[in-house]
């Protein structure tokens, strides 16, 4: 972490995070690769994923364009994500890190445009194919195959398991965070909140109504702008934008899998 992120200007927990998004990132790819090639055992109706392990190379054991494109996508998650996570300067580094890796992962460096990242995702997917035993490929010409990933370029990690082990105390860490909320689906007013909101203007009112619905659908909506506010007393306080003057504050306990206070679930709601 500190060898990668230490020449940017931002506090551990930043740096923290952004390691974290770099592993995930990878791996995120990986699953999206298992995905496609899933898709293509559907199309076909033969195994493809374990004949494809002949992609490895002899030496290295690994398969030398599918880590290129795990580190292309992991380069390009830098330019998105949580806003907390966009330090300037995180994507050079993330790059030069990549650069001093060994063959095929340091190639990712030079695939990270939309066009690069396309091509190399249909040459991926069509020497799967061709590793299907008894199978002719040419009959993936008529398959897009970029589109047997999850989600192009851009894999939504939603539709990956996900699975956080707190180890920090092992490895002598602050404790990390991280908000990944598929879906909220029960949040119940405090009468604070309530009384808050009946004397804001009707339009946000409206807009709280339907922005629980969407929570009860995804977290991760254009426009939400789901994030952890802050962290205090054993809690976690999460934000939703409602507009540009106002947000809901919601606060969870860590030992209730549903947004709630000590009393009982609860929304906060004011002017941001």
């Amino acid at each position: 972490m500190t060898s990668v992120f230490g020449p940017l200007n931002c506090d551990s927990l930043t740096k923290s995070k952004m390691a974290f998004r770099m592993l995930h990132q990878h791996e995120l790819f990986h699953f999206a690769v298992d995905y496609m090639a899933a898709q293509l055992e559907a199309i076909v109706g033969l195994p493809c994923h374990k004949p494809a392990r002949d992609l490895k190379d002899k030496l290295l054991g690994y398969i030398l364009l599918e880590e290129q494109l795990a580190n292309a996508h992991m380069i390009r998650s830098f330019r998105s994500g949580p806003r907390a996570n966009r330090v300037s300067g995180a994507t050079n580094v993330v790059r030069q890190f990549v650069m001093n890796q060994p063959p095929g992962y340091r190639e990712g460096a030079k695939s990270t445009t939309t066009h690069a990242l396309l091509m190399k995702f249909e040459e991926l997917a069509l020497s799967f194919g061709e590793c299907i035993p008894d199978y002719d490929p040419r009959g993936l010409e008529a398959v897009e195959l970029t589109a047997l990933y999850p989600t192009r370029p851009q894999v939504d990690w939603r539709y990956c398991p996900i699975h956080l082990i707190h180890d920090e105390t092992r490895i002598a860490v602050p404790t990390i965070e991280l908000g990944l909320f598929r879906t909220i689906q029960s949040i119940v007013e405090s009468d604070g909140f309530l009384d808050q909101l009946s004397k804001i203007p009707s339009s946000i009112q409206k807009k709280w109504q339907k922005t629980k619905d969407l929570l009860k659908i995804t977290t991760s909506a254009q426009g939400l702008d789901f994030k952890l506010w802050k962290s205090a007393e054993n809690q976690l306080i999460f934000s939703i934008r409602l507009s540009d003057n106002y947000r809901a504050h919601l606060i969870l306990l860590e030992s209730q899998p549903l947004m709630e206070s000590r009393r009982n679930r609860t929304a906060h709601c004011y002017g941001s």
